[in-house]
């Protein structure tokens, strides 16, 4: 997962490999990643609402029964 700045207008490109998780990562580094990028949202959350000027836009992709409402649950 990645966290990026959006620069004023500038088009957003979205790449496969954007969507796709390690493989390779065990389940408690999962959860470890996880809990820091919560932390990292609810930061930026906390700050853009206190600002009132910008909103937070989180896209997930993904297939049917691909864990996107788990996510958003979570999250």
């Amino acid at each position: 997962m990645k966290l990026e700045p959006v620069k004023g207008k500038k088009a957003i490109r979205l790449r496969g490999q954007d969507a796709r998780i390690d493989t390779s990562l065990r389940e408690q580094e999962l959860e470890k990643q996880t809990a820091k990028y919560t932390d990292r949202i609810s930061e930026l959350q906390r700050v853009l609402y206190a600002d009132g000027r910008y909103a937070l836009l989180i896209v997930l992709q993904g297939r049917d029964a691909s864990g996107k409402d788990g996510t958003i649950r979570k999250v």
